[in-house]
């Protein structure tokens, strides 16, 4: 039995066996969404779906991530885990309306889980012109090093 394929933009849209007029004939080993290559048909290329983002990141991968991300050093995110805040997020509640610095100072200060959508996540990244694609490779970076 013949096999055709409809091709729409040098891509096979539909492989059918019972084709109406304006298709061709392709090899059984041609499949949907393969790409013309000269007088030849090859497999697209693998469609890479990142992991998902979490939503929350320990203490501990919070602070790792960003000092992997360059955001801070190393000795610093030791130092916070002891309780000694990071010179980038001293500046960043600096940055704050003084009624959100107590709170944001506490939430970084004493918080054990880091929320990936939390305001002030966002507010750090548009302070510091970072996207949110930014954020979440951070994110899964965190969650990469296990818990």
């Amino acid at each position: 039995m013949m096999k055709y394929a409809l091709v729409i933009n040098d891509v096979i849209d539909t492989i059918s066996y019972d084709p109406v007029g304006g298709w061709i004939t392709v090899g059984d080993d041609v499949f949907g969404g393969f790409i013309r290559d000269g007088a030849g048909w090859k497999a697209p290329p693998p469609i890479i779906v990142p992991p998902p983002v979490p939503e929350e990141l320990s203490r501990w991968q919070f602070f790792a991530a960003a000092a992997l991300a360059g955001i801070i050093t190393q000795d610093q995110a030791k130092g916070a885990l002891t309780g000694t805040m990071p010179p980038p997020f001293v500046a960043f509640i600096a940055t704050l309306p003084q009624a959100d610095r107590f709170e944001a100072d506490m939430l970084l200060t004493g918080n054990q889980i880091f929320h990936r959508h939390h305001p002030f996540v966002q507010a750090f990244l548009n302070a510091n012109q970072m996207t949110s694609d930014q954020a979440d490779a951070i994110w899964r970076a965190g969650a990469a090093l296990g818990t």
